[in-house]
């Protein structure tokens, strides 16, 4: 499992998410670093601001992993969906990676 304070400080780490999928059809994945509210790069970083921080939903021995971020040079994405892998190229300003799979029970990334 990777946790939002690795993602911010640039940890090298895989993570696997379990999808059940009730219908066969094609599914987008899209894989991304930073939540789609904070309309970033994959590759970029966070200044460090605790401007709208809210310290009544995160315990002070976490607060660190909630401020900033490290901006890391990602040139490609990859993903497995039921055993294949497929790996894309980051175009230089990417929000996102998207992947398209059809019927799956496990995803790993």
């Amino acid at each position: 499992m990777v946790t939002q304070g690795q993602v911010r400080k640039g940890v090298d780490g895989r993570g696997c998410f379990e999808v059940f999928v009730e219908e066969e059809g094609r599914y987008q994945f899209d894989l991304r670093r930073w939540p789609v509210e904070e309309d970033l790069e994959i590759t970029a970083g966070i200044e460090e601001s605790t401007e709208n921080f809210r310290d009544d939903v995160v315990l002070k021995k976490y607060r660190n992993n909630y401020i900033g971020g490290k901006s890391m040079p990602f040139v490609s994405a990859d993903i497995t969906i039921a055993g294949q892998k497929e790996i894309k190229d980051l175009d230089a300003n990417a929000n996102y990676a998207r992947f398209e799979s059809g019927r799956v029970s496990r995803l790993c990334f």
